[in-house]
């Protein structure tokens, strides 16, 4: 009888150890605390992964004269360090925002980021001035379909290129698949014919100028869609106000065109727009109209314009920022009522919103093509805006 229990007190035992050693090794813990090891557990400080927002990548331009945030997720301290001067802040819910002080024109330096022994450098960054360039097509219109592209050639240009080498370049993506440069690319530098050939034109152009006379880097965030409505860039929110119900016939009819799965409202605003939100820019450079010009729509225009500059200030945090709007140009094939309603809707934004101005392109810009092909005048213009 005492064998036969000995026997089952054996067999209990090896039961009992085994199923702790389960436990163990499934990560269990019998104390009801969550375990650190397995795939769904908690991290601790130590494991987690020190990451940047995709926007921090070698050859970036930072806003100079501004305080800028270089944020990314993590946990416990980071700091970021840049030209001797370090900041420091603790993540929260696995994310962290560090600011920098305003910092004076110039470079290049290295940006050292620190959490715990994790670290990552970024080279190559200057602190210059941001660009948001957004909009449609002729934001888009890329060097290599323009008429500016003998200047890549020239005289003036080989004098210019160490100046263009400043010139950096950061596309936020694009819904219709056809942005050669994607956010995977980083920050795109301007020192071959073949990186500057699928920059928007216009963007290239401002950046050049201003690199020229003002001698300082420039960072240009492209932030446009081809074909795109104004309500595409704007929340859901805003569009759903009754003030600009219009019915789908008298719109114009890029809003409706399968071609364009992008025009709905709040599309662009969410899947594009947003990745631009916690940088810094100088100033915001927004071409944008022809697909909002039937006669219903030019009666709104100029107030969704304006709600469009008032959300984005305040998703970016600068209630000031500066924008500049280019006036579309002259169309003979354009609606007769709403083309020039949607210039005029315009023409009044300016006068009716702080700090914002508008160029016209209609003297510089042919009439019989929606997409003018040379954008260097025009480039001019915008740049002479710019303080």
């Amino acid at each position: 009888m005492k064998r036969i229990t000995k026997f089952f007190a054996n067999i209990s035992a090896t039961i009992l150890s085994m199923f702790f050693l389960i436990l163990t090794l499934s990560g269990c813990n019998t104390s009801g605390t969550n375990s650190t090891n397995g795939d769904n557990s908690p991290q601790t400080e130590q494991e987690a992964t020190l990451a940047l927002n995709e926007m921090f990548t070698d050859h970036m331009v930072l806003q100079g004269n501004k305080r800028v945030n270089i944020f990314g997720t993590g946990s416990g301290s980071v700091s970021v360090t840049v030209d001797n001067e370090t900041k420091s802040a603790r993540c929260e819910n696995g994310e962290w925002v560090v600011t920098l002080d305003a910092h004076p024109y110039g470079g290049p330096y290295n940006v050292d980021i620190a959490m715990g022994e994790q670290t990552k450098r970024i080279k190559d960054v200057y602190f210059g001035d941001v660009y948001l360039i957004a909009g449609q097509s002729n934001m888009e219109w890329k060097m290599k379909n323009s008429n500016d592209t003998s200047d890549l050639t020239s005289e003036l240009c080989r004098l210019n290129w160490k100046t263009s080498e400043k010139i950096r370049y950061f596309a936020l993506g694009s819904m219709s698949g056809y942005e050669y440069f994607s956010p995977e690319d980083g920050w795109i530098v301007a020192n071959k014919k073949t990186n500057i050939d699928y920059m928007s034109a216009l963007g290239y152009n401002v950046a050049l100028n201003i690199a020229n006379e003002k001698d300082r880097a420039v960072g240009l965030v492209a932030c446009y869609q081809g074909a795109s409505i104004i309500e595409s860039w704007l929340p859901e929110d805003i569009c759903a106000k009754e003030e600009y119900a219009i019915p789908e016939a008298e719109k114009h009819p890029d809003h409706t065109d399968p071609r364009y799965t992008w025009n709905k409202n709040g599309i662009l605003y969410n899947n594009v727009f947003k990745k631009a939100v916690g940088y810094t820019y100088s100033h915001a450079i927004w071409y944008q109209g022809e697909s909002n010009t039937s006669a219903a729509e030019a009666t709104i225009y100029d107030k969704l314009v304006k709600e469009l500059i008032a959300r984005w200030r305040s998703d970016l945090n600068d209630a000031a920022l500066p924008f500049i709007l280019v006036q579309i140009a002259d169309y003979e094939w354009g609606d007769a009522v709403g083309w020039p309603g949607v210039q005029a809707a315009q023409a009044k934004i300016p006068e009716e919103t702080e700090n914002v101005k508008m160029v016209v392109s209609r003297d510089v810009c042919v009439d019989d093509d929606i997409h003018p092909k040379d954008k260097r005048a025009l480039a001019k213009r915008i740049a002479a805006l710019i303080e």
